[in-house]
């Protein structure tokens, strides 16, 4: 590779640095109240303490009736009489 000239380095160096700076500023100021807001969050969850909505179970007879199953029809594996009914 050829050397590099003086006057190349300077300007690239001075470039990157201008950017971390002024990223480096907005996201330090954008962040911490982001992080306390979350924290602050974090702190009254705890203290309240986790008190999951219940509904109450609906009930509509006060008699327990116990559900329908699946009833499937008769396959008999062979006749009941053995003979069949002639007719006269």
């Amino acid at each position: 590779m050829a050397p590099k000239k003086k006057g190349s380095e300077k300007a690239p160096a001075a470039k990157p640095a201008a950017k971390k700076e002024g990223g480096g500023k907005k996201d330090s100021k954008a962040k911490p109240p982001k992080a306390a807001e979350k924290a602050v969050k974090a702190k009254k969850a705890v203290l309240r303490g986790v008190h999951s909505k219940r509904n109450k179970k609906f009930r509509p007879s006060v008699h327990f009736r116990r559900p329908k199953t699946l009833s499937l029809p008769r396959a008999p594996k062979y006749p009941k009489k053995s003979v069949s009914r002639v007719c006269k």
